[in-house]
């Protein structure tokens, strides 16, 4: 599975750009995420409005903006809601709607992993069983150096259960060609920190160069290594397990 993907827009039909580039990689499902800047917004509601079996979708949550996100959360091919830092303590009835559908709160550090931490603190005082989604190696270096609070602050995150990490974004993060060994320790810690059960994988396609899809998604799968396979159907579980009503694409 790719757990953490955009799409394409600069291609002809974004959704088969993006159905063709999991085939030459073997990935099966994906977890479509929405862009800030809105471009794949028509992408996600697709994924909404005509359900396919190998793709789910997360939007984005603006707190200034009018979008019916409750509704939108309420269709089996959303899985949860991508949301910035400084905006999580605005999610208001939204997050209780998360927590008690079991949906997933999508993480963005746009202000360093720490300030992230704390803010996540907060909302868990509120919502304790929220799940948590912290993408990108949870963001290790910033402005191309190291992130001093990288470390403490995901051992933890770690130590909440229902937080899931992944390694994603993995060129935006690294000072060296692929395969990109210097960011390779981040992702060995995070094994050691949250265990190969809550580490999952995705590509952050199309932002790297767009015809190493395949290789992106082998790399990231090379450094989980040390996960069982049942671990990755536990993710793929939560966000796929109910096929029944769902129509499956060719």
């Amino acid at each position: 599975m790719d757990a953490y993907t955009h799409v394409d827009m600069n291609t002809a039909d974004p959704l088969e750009d993006l159905r063709l580039q999991m085939a030459s990689a073997g990935v099966s499902q994906a977890l479509v995420v929405e862009t800030w800047d809105k471009s794949n917004y028509p992408c996600l509601r697709q994924i909404m409005m005509r359900p396919w079996a190998h793709l789910r979708g997360a939007f984005c949550f603006r707190p200034n903006e009018e979008r019916p996100l409750r509704e939108q959360l309420e269709n089996g091919s959303m899985a949860g809601v991508r949301v910035r830092t400084g905006d999580l303590l605005q999610l208001g009835s939204l997050a209780e709607h998360l927590e008690a559908s079991g949906k997933w709160l999508l993480t963005y550090a746009e202000s360093g992993i720490g300030p992230l931490r704390d803010e996540l603190r907060k909302s868990l005082i509120r919502h304790p069983d929220l799940r948590i989604y912290v993408p990108h190696l949870g963001w290790p270096r910033r402005d191309g150096q190291d992130d001093p609070e990288w470390n403490t602050a995901m051992r933890e995150l770690s130590s909440i259960p229902a937080c899931i990490v992944g390694i994603s974004a993995i060129a935006a993060f690294s000072k060296e060609p692929y395969p990109h060994a210097d960011v390779q320790e981040f992702a060995v810690r995070l094994h050691e920190f949250f265990g190969a059960s809550r580490v999952i994988i995705g590509s952050n396609y199309p932002l790297f160069q767009r015809h190493m899809y395949s290789q992106y998604m082998f790399l990231a799968s090379q450094w989980r290594q040390s996960a069982s396979a049942a671990t990755v159907t536990e993710f793929e579980s939560k966000l796929f397990g109910n096929q029944e009503n769902v129509e499956r694409q060719p």
